[in-house]
Protein backbone atom coordinates (compact mmCIF):
# COMPACT_ATOMS: atom_id res chain seq x y z
CA UNK A 1 0.00 0.00 0.00
CA UNK A 2 1.37 3.41 -1.01
CA UNK A 3 0.97 6.50 1.12
CA UNK A 4 -1.35 8.97 -0.59
CA UNK A 5 -1.79 12.53 0.58
CA UNK A 6 -5.25 13.65 1.78
CA UNK A 7 -5.55 15.84 -1.32
CA UNK A 8 -4.91 12.88 -3.62
CA UNK A 9 -7.31 10.68 -1.65
CA UNK A 10 -10.01 13.33 -1.98
CA UNK A 11 -9.42 13.54 -5.73
CA UNK A 12 -9.56 9.74 -6.16
CA UNK A 13 -12.72 9.50 -4.07
CA UNK A 14 -14.46 11.99 -6.35
CA UNK A 15 -13.27 10.18 -9.49
CA UNK A 16 -14.39 6.80 -8.17
CA UNK A 17 -17.79 8.21 -7.17
CA UNK A 18 -18.16 9.66 -10.68
CA UNK A 19 -17.25 6.30 -12.30
CA UNK A 20 -19.92 4.58 -10.21
CA UNK A 21 -22.50 7.24 -11.06
CA UNK A 22 -21.56 7.50 -14.75
CA UNK A 23 -19.92 4.16 -15.63
CA UNK A 24 -17.93 3.59 -18.80
CA UNK A 25 -19.56 1.18 -21.23
CA UNK A 26 -18.05 -2.27 -20.81
CA UNK A 27 -16.11 -1.39 -17.63
CA UNK A 28 -17.17 -2.21 -14.07
CA UNK A 29 -15.26 -0.74 -11.15
CA UNK A 30 -14.55 -2.95 -8.12
CA UNK A 31 -12.65 -0.68 -5.78
CA UNK A 32 -11.21 -1.70 -2.42
CA UNK A 33 -12.01 1.33 -0.27
CA UNK A 34 -9.43 0.22 2.30
CA UNK A 35 -6.64 0.79 -0.23
CA UNK A 36 -7.20 3.59 -2.74
CA UNK A 37 -3.71 3.09 -4.16
CA UNK A 38 -4.95 0.00 -6.07
CA UNK A 39 -7.88 0.57 -8.42
CA UNK A 40 -9.48 -2.60 -9.81
CA UNK A 41 -11.94 -3.01 -12.66
CA UNK A 42 -13.43 -5.60 -15.00
CA UNK A 43 -13.49 -5.00 -18.77
CA UNK A 44 -15.93 -6.80 -21.05
CA UNK A 45 -14.18 -7.88 -24.24
CA UNK A 46 -15.20 -5.41 -27.00
CA UNK A 47 -17.53 -6.74 -29.68
CA UNK A 48 -15.84 -7.65 -32.95
CA UNK A 49 -12.46 -8.35 -31.34
CA UNK A 50 -10.80 -11.67 -30.41
CA UNK A 51 -11.61 -10.77 -26.80
CA UNK A 52 -15.37 -10.66 -27.32
CA UNK A 53 -17.29 -12.70 -24.78
CA UNK A 54 -14.59 -12.55 -22.13
CA UNK A 55 -14.32 -10.74 -18.81
CA UNK A 56 -10.87 -9.32 -18.08
CA UNK A 57 -9.76 -8.05 -14.68
CA UNK A 58 -7.28 -5.18 -14.58
CA UNK A 59 -5.74 -3.05 -11.85
CA UNK A 60 -4.03 0.31 -11.60
CA UNK A 61 -1.36 0.66 -8.92
CA UNK A 62 -0.64 4.21 -7.72
CA UNK A 63 2.71 5.16 -6.22
CA UNK A 64 3.34 7.75 -3.52
CA UNK A 65 4.32 10.19 -6.29
CA UNK A 66 0.89 10.05 -7.96
CA UNK A 67 -0.36 12.14 -9.74
CA UNK A 68 3.07 13.47 -10.70
CA UNK A 69 3.87 9.98 -11.98
CA UNK A 70 1.39 7.73 -13.81
CA UNK A 71 -0.10 4.60 -12.26
CA UNK A 72 1.11 1.19 -13.40
CA UNK A 73 -1.47 -0.90 -15.23
CA UNK A 74 -1.80 -4.69 -15.14
CA UNK A 75 -4.06 -7.34 -16.62
CA UNK A 76 -4.63 -9.90 -13.88
CA UNK A 77 -6.51 -12.06 -16.40
CA UNK A 78 -4.25 -13.78 -18.93
CA UNK A 79 -4.58 -12.21 -22.36
CA UNK A 80 -2.75 -12.64 -25.67
CA UNK A 81 -2.10 -9.05 -26.71
CA UNK A 82 1.01 -7.33 -28.15
CA UNK A 83 0.85 -4.50 -25.58
CA UNK A 84 0.42 -6.75 -22.54
CA UNK A 85 3.40 -8.65 -21.16
CA UNK A 86 3.11 -12.28 -20.11
CA UNK A 87 3.18 -11.07 -16.49
CA UNK A 88 0.27 -8.71 -17.22
CA UNK A 89 2.09 -5.33 -17.48
CA UNK A 90 0.32 -2.91 -19.83
CA UNK A 91 2.39 -0.86 -22.27
CA UNK A 92 0.54 2.28 -23.37
CA UNK A 93 1.88 5.81 -23.86
CA UNK A 94 -0.77 7.27 -21.57
CA UNK A 95 0.87 5.39 -18.68
CA UNK A 96 4.36 6.50 -19.76
CA UNK A 97 5.67 9.52 -21.67
CA UNK A 98 2.22 11.00 -22.52
CA UNK A 99 1.10 11.12 -18.89
CA UNK A 100 0.13 14.45 -17.35
CA UNK A 101 -1.06 14.91 -13.78
CA UNK A 102 -4.43 16.28 -14.89
CA UNK A 103 -5.42 12.97 -16.51
CA UNK A 104 -7.88 10.95 -14.48
CA UNK A 105 -8.91 7.32 -14.00
CA UNK A 106 -11.68 7.58 -16.61
CA UNK A 107 -9.17 8.50 -19.32
CA UNK A 108 -6.84 5.64 -18.35
CA UNK A 109 -9.62 3.03 -18.43
CA UNK A 110 -10.86 4.30 -21.81
CA UNK A 111 -7.35 4.09 -23.29
CA UNK A 112 -6.89 0.50 -22.05
CA UNK A 113 -10.23 -0.55 -23.54
CA UNK A 114 -9.34 1.14 -26.85
CA UNK A 115 -6.05 -0.76 -26.78
CA UNK A 116 -8.06 -4.01 -26.83
CA UNK A 117 -9.83 -2.78 -29.96
CA UNK A 118 -6.74 -1.44 -31.75
CA UNK A 119 -3.46 -3.01 -30.53
CA UNK A 120 -0.19 -1.24 -31.27
CA UNK A 121 2.42 -3.80 -32.37
CA UNK A 122 5.08 -1.09 -32.72
CA UNK A 123 5.48 -0.94 -28.91
CA UNK A 124 4.96 -4.59 -28.13
CA UNK A 125 5.70 -6.08 -24.71
CA UNK A 126 4.69 -9.52 -25.99
CA UNK A 127 7.03 -10.07 -28.92
CA UNK A 128 5.20 -13.20 -30.16
CA UNK A 129 1.84 -11.41 -30.26
CA UNK A 130 3.40 -8.33 -31.86
CA UNK A 131 5.08 -10.35 -34.62
CA UNK A 132 2.03 -12.56 -35.25
CA UNK A 133 -0.41 -9.69 -35.54
CA UNK A 134 1.75 -8.14 -38.28
CA UNK A 135 2.55 -11.35 -40.17
CA UNK A 136 -0.71 -13.25 -39.89
CA UNK A 137 -3.63 -11.42 -38.32
CA UNK A 138 -5.97 -14.44 -38.63
CA UNK A 139 -3.53 -16.63 -36.71
CA UNK A 140 -3.17 -13.91 -34.07
CA UNK A 141 -6.95 -13.61 -33.72
CA UNK A 142 -7.32 -17.37 -33.39
CA UNK A 143 -4.75 -17.55 -30.59
CA UNK A 144 -6.22 -14.50 -28.83
CA UNK A 145 -9.68 -16.10 -28.98
CA UNK A 146 -8.26 -19.30 -27.54
CA UNK A 147 -6.78 -17.37 -24.58
CA UNK A 148 -10.13 -15.62 -24.11
CA UNK A 149 -12.09 -18.88 -24.08
CA UNK A 150 -9.70 -20.47 -21.57
CA UNK A 151 -8.91 -17.63 -19.18
CA UNK A 152 -11.56 -14.93 -19.62
CA UNK A 153 -14.85 -16.76 -20.11
CA UNK A 154 -17.48 -15.28 -17.76
CA UNK A 155 -19.03 -17.50 -15.09
CA UNK A 156 -22.67 -18.70 -15.43
CA UNK A 157 -25.28 -16.21 -14.30
CA UNK A 158 -26.41 -16.74 -10.67
CA UNK A 159 -30.00 -16.33 -11.85
CA UNK A 160 -29.62 -19.54 -13.87
CA UNK A 161 -27.72 -21.59 -11.30
CA UNK A 162 -29.99 -20.72 -8.37
CA UNK A 163 -33.29 -21.45 -10.06
CA UNK A 164 -35.30 -23.68 -7.68
CA UNK A 165 -36.56 -27.08 -8.84
CA UNK A 166 -40.36 -27.45 -8.52
CA UNK A 167 -41.38 -29.88 -5.75
CA UNK A 168 -44.31 -32.30 -6.00
CA UNK A 169 -47.06 -31.91 -3.42
CA UNK A 170 -47.42 -34.83 -1.01
CA UNK A 171 -50.79 -33.67 0.35
CA UNK A 172 -49.36 -32.47 3.65
CA UNK A 173 -48.95 -28.80 4.47
CA UNK A 174 -45.67 -29.50 6.26
CA UNK A 175 -44.26 -31.21 3.15
CA UNK A 176 -45.41 -28.53 0.75
CA UNK A 177 -42.16 -26.53 0.79
CA UNK A 178 -39.77 -25.39 -1.89
CA UNK A 179 -36.37 -23.73 -1.91
CA UNK A 180 -36.21 -19.98 -2.39
CA UNK A 181 -33.45 -18.54 -4.63
CA UNK A 182 -31.33 -18.09 -1.50
CA UNK A 183 -31.57 -21.78 -0.66
CA UNK A 184 -33.73 -21.34 2.47
CA UNK A 185 -37.06 -23.20 2.77
CA UNK A 186 -40.18 -21.16 2.29
CA UNK A 187 -43.84 -22.19 2.33
CA UNK A 188 -45.48 -22.61 -1.06
CA UNK A 189 -48.23 -20.18 -1.84
CA UNK A 190 -51.05 -22.74 -1.75
CA UNK A 191 -51.30 -26.01 0.19
CA UNK A 192 -53.60 -28.90 -0.73
CA UNK A 193 -56.07 -27.77 1.93
CA UNK A 194 -56.01 -24.23 0.54
CA UNK A 195 -56.59 -25.65 -2.93
CA UNK A 196 -59.66 -27.55 -1.71
CA UNK A 197 -61.01 -24.39 -0.09
CA UNK A 198 -60.34 -22.54 -3.32
CA UNK A 199 -62.35 -25.14 -5.27
CA UNK A 200 -65.23 -24.88 -2.76
CA UNK A 201 -65.21 -21.10 -3.09
CA UNK A 202 -65.24 -21.37 -6.86
CA UNK A 203 -68.19 -23.79 -6.74
CA UNK A 204 -70.06 -21.49 -4.38
CA UNK A 205 -69.43 -18.56 -6.67
CA UNK A 206 -70.62 -20.57 -9.67
CA UNK A 207 -73.79 -21.62 -7.82
CA UNK A 208 -74.48 -18.06 -6.68
CA UNK A 209 -73.93 -16.83 -10.20
CA UNK A 210 -76.39 -19.40 -11.60
CA UNK A 211 -79.03 -18.42 -9.02
CA UNK A 212 -78.49 -14.77 -9.84
CA UNK A 213 -79.03 -15.47 -13.54
CA UNK A 214 -82.23 -17.39 -12.78
CA UNK A 215 -83.53 -14.55 -10.64
CA UNK A 216 -82.71 -12.02 -13.33
CA UNK A 217 -84.43 -14.12 -16.00
CA UNK A 218 -87.54 -14.54 -13.82
CA UNK A 219 -87.62 -10.81 -13.18
CA UNK A 220 -87.35 -10.05 -16.88
CA UNK A 221 -90.22 -12.46 -17.67
CA UNK A 222 -92.42 -10.86 -15.01
CA UNK A 223 -91.60 -7.41 -16.33
CA UNK A 224 -92.49 -8.50 -19.86
CA UNK A 225 -95.87 -9.89 -18.71
CA UNK A 226 -96.70 -6.65 -16.91
CA UNK A 227 -95.80 -4.64 -19.99
CA UNK A 228 -97.96 -6.89 -22.15
CA UNK A 229 -100.95 -6.61 -19.76
CA UNK A 230 -100.57 -2.84 -19.69
CA UNK A 231 -100.57 -2.69 -23.47
CA UNK A 232 -103.69 -4.89 -23.72
CA UNK A 233 -105.50 -2.76 -21.14
CA UNK A 234 -104.75 0.42 -23.11
CA UNK A 235 -106.04 -1.17 -26.34
CA UNK A 236 -109.27 -2.34 -24.67
CA UNK A 237 -109.81 1.13 -23.21
CA UNK A 238 -109.46 2.70 -26.65
CA UNK A 239 -111.90 0.19 -28.15
CA UNK A 240 -114.51 0.91 -25.40
CA UNK A 241 -114.19 4.65 -26.00
CA UNK A 242 -114.69 4.19 -29.72
CA UNK A 243 -117.82 2.08 -29.15
CA UNK A 244 -119.32 4.72 -26.86
CA UNK A 245 -118.81 7.49 -29.47
CA UNK A 246 -120.44 5.32 -32.12
CA UNK A 247 -123.53 4.69 -29.93
CA UNK A 248 -123.87 8.40 -29.16
CA UNK A 249 -123.95 9.23 -32.89
CA UNK A 250 -126.82 6.81 -33.39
Amino acid sequence: MSFLTPKVVQRLSKEIADLHKNPIEGITLSQNLDDLSEIQATITGPTGTPYEGGLFTIKLVLSEEFPAKPPKGYFTTKIFHPNVAREGDICVNTLKRDWVSSLGLRHVFLVIRCLMIEPNPDSALNADAGRLIQDNFEAFSEKARMFTSIHARPAPSPANTLCPTPQKSSGSQADNKTLSPTGSPSEVLFTTEDSSKENINVNNLASASTQSVKKTTTGLKASALLTKKSAVTKVNAKNDAAKKKALNRL
